[in-house]
């Protein structure tokens, strides 16, 4: 048995595109039970109408994009996991305050989603680089009202991918804490209470009472507003 190859089998088996879909559609559905959009459209209702106003030869262009785009999520998928399991272990072997702090920033958005740190990560920057170049070409190629409803599709796609990176990160770091309780089941995790809580409430997954009742009483807000647009019509 080669055990490179198995491992790689197993990475294989573990990122897959169902478990992709699943974060993003996890991504949308939280984007809607909190009162937030995606954007003025959302990515498919933005894919659909700009479909219509494109030439074959277009679609193909877009077609390309979106294959681009998607190859750049699997891979981020796996960064992202990956670090949220080191971090999880960070976080119960060793003293390091500044990634206990804000972990996600410090491994993911320092990591790849900041310039020049991400050409280091030559792969992913490779990708990206080749998703920009699509999107530049497509829209030299595009009328004003297609090119907005192209840039409609970018919002969404990169909210997409922050939502593949977040979710990827805290699936891995729940992937350790899970290992260490299963090795240390006699409270393994329980002196990580506190670091646990300042992760999730950095990845936005844990709130304060003060921050749940400013999001209530902005999601009101946002009712009141809307019945207001909807009964002057």
């Amino acid at each position: 048995m080669n055990i490179k190859n198995e491992l790689e089998a197993m990475n294989e088996r573990m990122f897959t595109d169902e478990l992709l879909d699943k974060i993003l559609a996890a991504h949308r559905n939280e984007l809607v039970n909190t009162g937030f959009e995606t954007g003025e459209q959302s990515c498919a209702e933005a894919e659909q109408a700009l479909a219509a106003m494109l030439t074959e030869g277009q679609r193909k262009s877009l077609a390309e994009v979106e294959a681009a785009h998607l190859d750049s999520l699997k891979y981020a998928l796996k960064f992202s996991f990956t670090r949220g399991v080191y971090v999880g272990f960070n976080q119960y072997f060793a003293d390091d305050e500044d990634a206990d702090k804000r972990p996600f920033e410090q491994f993911v958005g320092e990591a790849i989603l900041r310039d020049p740190e991400t050409q280091r990560y030559s792969v992913y920057y490779e990708k990206r680089k080749h998703v920009n170049e699509l999107l530049a070409d497509l829209h030299g190629q595009l009328g004003e009202t297609a090119d907005e409803q192209l840039t409609s599709a970018e919002i969404a796609w990169d909210d997409g991918a922050c939502g593949t990176l977040r979710y990827a990160f805290y699936m891995g770091y729940r992937y350790a804490l899970s290992i260490i309780e299963e090795v240390a089941p006699l409270g393994g995790t329980l002196d990580l209470i506190g670091k646990t809580l300042m992760t999730e409430h950095e990845l936005g997954f844990t709130q304060t009472r003060l921050e749940q009742e400013q999001r209530e009483q902005n999601e009101m807000a946002r009712r009141r507003h809307v019945g207001a647009f909807l009964l002057s019509l």
